[in-house]
C-alpha cells in the first residue's frame, strides 16, 4: 500500500503553441486553436480551465514533468482569455491552481494601411508622389499600434516604423539614397497578432536632375524687316519656345520681373501671350521648371522692339538748284 497526501507542484504553462506575436511568449496568436505546453510533476495529470469557458481538456505530463494539451479541436472565438492549470498525482492530490496564462486571440486582417504623402513632394501638387528629395519620409494610416513595413518590388523592403495610438504613422527612410526613376511602394500592417494586410501601390517618381535651359524661338507677328529681326507692330506680343516637355516656363523681362507662366506641351513647345505692352525695346529671358521642382538655368536674352507709333507723313521739297524767282517759293518754270 502506497500512502500519499502530498499535494504535487503547482503546474506551469511555458507557452501556446503557434504564438504569433511579438514574440514567442507574449500569447498572442492569430490561431484559435490552441495547443498548450508546461511543466508539472512528472507523470501527473494535468487539467486546463479557462475563467468563463470551464474545463478545456486533461492531459499526462511525461516522466521529465513536461506536457502538452492539444486543445485544438475546440475553435475559440477572438478576444482574450485566462487559462488556468491544475495537477493531480495517482493518489488523488490535487495541487494548487497555476498561474494565469492570459492569452490573445485574433484571427482579423487589420483595416488597410494607407500611404498617404511623401513628405517633401515637390511636384505639381502636394500629393503627386512626384519630388526632387531622394530620400524619402513617408506618413499614412493604419491600425492603431500595427506595425508598418515599406517595401518596393525592385528594392524590397525598404524600412519599418510602428503605427501610433490613432493611426497614424511616418517612415524616415532617409538614410537610404535613391536613384532617379519610379517606385512602386506598398505598405504592409502587421497587428500584434501577426495578421498581415497590404495597401494600394503608390507611385513615387524621384527626378533629381534639373531640366536644360529653355529657349525663346520667336515673337509672333514679328513684322520688322525680316521675320526674325523681333521688331514688331503689335503690343500684345506672344512669344513661342523650346523646354522640356511638360515642364512650367516663366517668362521675365529685365525691368517688369516675371511677366507670365506657362506649360510646355509633350514635345517641349510653350506659347506664352503676354499683356498689352507700351513702346519700347524689351529684354525677355526665360526659366523652366520641371514636374519635380527642379528649376533650370535662366536663358540668353532676346530682345524685342514694339513700335506701334506710325511715321510723320512725308514733305515734298522743291530743289533750290530748280527753284527759280522769287526763290524760295517752291514754283520753277523749268520743264524737266
Amino acid at each position: 500500500v502506497v500512502v500519499d497526501t502530498m499535494a504535487p507542484s503547482v503546474p506551469s504553462f511555458l507557452r501556446v503553441n503557434d504564438d504569433t506575436g511579438a514574440n514567442n511568449i507574449d500569447s498572442v496568436t492569430n490561431d484559435n486553436t490552441l495547443t498548450f505546453d508546461g511543466m508539472a510533476a512528472p507523470n501527473s495529470i494535468i487539467k486546463v480551465f479557462e475563467t468563463t469557458l470551464g474545463l478545456i481538456g486533461a492531459t499526462t505530463a511525461n516522466n521529465a514533468g513536461v506536457w502538452t494539451l492539444d486543445s485544438t479541436a475546440n475553435s475559440l472565438d477572438d478576444g482574450s482569455y485566462e487559462f488556468s492549470a491544475i495537477a493531480e498525482d495517482i493518489a488523488g492530490n490535487s495541487s494548487v491552481v497555476s498561474v494565469l496564462l492570459n492569452v490573445v486571440v485574433d484571427t482579423i486582417d487589420p483595416i488597410l494601411p494607407t500611404i498617404a504623402v511623401i513628405v517633401d513632394d515637390s511636384g505639381f501638387d502636394a500629393s503627386d508622389g512626384v519630388t526632387k528629395d531622394n530620400r524619402l519620409v513617408m506618413q499614412g494610416t493604419a491600425e492603431p499600434l500595427a506595425m508598418i513595413m515599406i517595401s518596393d518590388p525592385v528594392l524590397g523592403l525598404l524600412e519599418s516604423t510602428t503605427a501610433d495610438a490613432g493611426g497614424s504613422w511616418q517612415l524616415d527612410a532617409s538614410t537610404t539614397t535613391l536613384v532617379d526613376g519610379t517606385y512602386n511602394f506598398t505598405a504592409w500592417s502587421h497587428d500584434l497578432a501577426g495578421n498581415a494586410s497590404q495597401s494600394a501601390v503608390y507611385v513615387v517618381v524621384i527626378d533629381t536632375t534639373a531640366p536644360d535651359v529653355p529657349s525663346i524661338v520667336a515673337v509672333n507677328d514679328d513684322n520688322g524687316l525680316s521675320s526674325t529681326d523681333r521688331v514688331t507692330n503689335d503690343s500684345t506680343l506672344s512669344i513661342t519656345g523650346l523646354s522640356e516637355a511638360n515642364s512650367i516656363v516663366s517668362v521675365f523681362e529685365t525691368t517688369l520681373g516675371l511677366v507670365g507662366s506657362t506649360i510646355a506641351d509633350g514635345g517641349g513647345i510653350w506659347t506664352l501671350n503676354l499683356p498689352m505692352v507700351s513702346d519700347g525695346r524689351f529684354e525677355f529671358t526665360v526659366s523652366a521648371a520641371d514636374l519635380a521642382g527642379n528649376l533650370s538655368g535662366i536663358s540668353g536674352f532676346f530682345e524685342v522692339v514694339v513700335d506701334t507709333v506710325a511715321p510723320q507723313l512725308p514733305t515734298l521739297v522743291l530743289d533750290p538748284l530748280f527753284d527759280t524767282a522769287p526763290v524760295g517759293d517752291q514754283t520753277t518754270d523749268l520743264a524737266t
